[in-house]
């Protein structure tokens, strides 16, 4: 048996532990521990939750996902008003996060104390990424609520990475556009 979720047309297959989004081709494995995947009424997957512990990532449950992807207009209109730089993805651009490496130096130089495979997992469980140009290479930020990296898309290289309790004002900005928007009634 396969979960199937309509709207991000993610496929999970419990029994394995692996999901595949059909749109993208990503695949990825279940690093954190065993999921409890949500069924509707319909037999459609409608989110999931962890239920075990492991992993320094928590990762952002497939129902505030799809709210994120359901408010995706409005939520870009949102960064706009607040003169946000660079051009948005809801859902984040997909990347093989298997082919890249990290720039440990410059990493720890900031005291941002992230490993290669915790700054993987942002990327994995970000909600949000956005494409800029500095200094004539091109960049994917990939945010999530739980830390974010920066990619050199061009040189396959996570430039940098950091956890929440170092995000910048920027970061906390974009991350208050998308809680308000992701708020549960």
């Amino acid at each position: 048996d396969v979960l199937l979720n309509p709207e991000t047309m993610e496929v999970y297959t419990p029994n394995t532990g692996q999901s595949k989004n059909l749109l993208t081709g990503e695949e990825r494995a279940e690093l954190r521990g065993k999921r409890q995947y949500i069924q509707g009424p319909d037999g459609k997957m409608k989110g999931s939750k962890s239920v075990s512990g492991g992993g320094s990532a928590k990762g952002v449950d497939k129902s505030e996902k799809d709210a994120i992807i359901e408010h995706k207009e409005e939520i870009i209109a949102d960064f706009k008003s607040t003169n946000f730089n660079g051009e948005i993805h809801i859902p984040p651009k997909s990347i093989d996060t298997s082919k890249l490496t990290i720039d440990s130096e410059h990493i720890e130089k900031r005291g941002h104390n992230v490993s290669e495979k915790q700054a993987k997992q942002y990327i994995k469980d970000a909600v949000v990424s956005y494409s800029k140009t500095v200094e004539g290479q091109n960049f994917e930020n990939y945010i999530g609520f739980e830390g974010t990296a920066y990619v050199n898309v061009d040189m396959n290289v996570i430039r940098t990475a950091y956890p929440k309790s170092q995000f910048t004002a920027g970061t906390k900005r974009l991350l208050k556009t998308l809680n308000k928007h992701t708020k549960k009634e």
